[in-house]
């Protein structure tokens, strides 16, 4: 009986393995790169291991986003060494500046003037 269960979790792994590998590639390349960047630049152990993580990640949502674009599975691993070359502080800094002139667009203005 125990064998079967084994078996059976085994194979439900294996098959959602096999299905969202190229995501799963596109995280484990952004977060070995950002790891290896930020090793070069003298960061400290728990700033590197939370770089990476943060950019595997953000890696992830890219390949899925990516898809969702129509663009092919291997598009992925793309995404995930430009993340990961870019580093977890300048895709914050990407995505900030993307919402601030997202903003700017939709209700005008400077945004400061909203805090007044």
């Amino acid at each position: 009986m125990m064998n079967n269960t084994l078996q059976g979790l085994v194979e439900q792994v294996t098959k959602w393995i096999e299905m969202y590998f190229p995501a799963i590639c596109a995280g484990a390349v952004a977060a070995t790169v950002s790891i290896l960047m930020d090793i070069r630049a003298g960061e400290p152990p728990k700033r590197t291991s939370t770089g990476g993580a943060i950019c595997g990640l953000v890696a992830t949502g890219c390949y899925s986003f990516a898809i969702f674009l129509g663009m092919p599975p291997e598009a992925g691993i793309f995404f995930g060494a430009y993340v990961g070359f870019r580093g977890a502080d300048n895709i914050k800094t990407m995505f900030s500046t993307i919402g601030n002139s997202i903003r700017k667009r939709k209700f005008g203005g400077d945004e400061d003037a909203s805090k007044q």
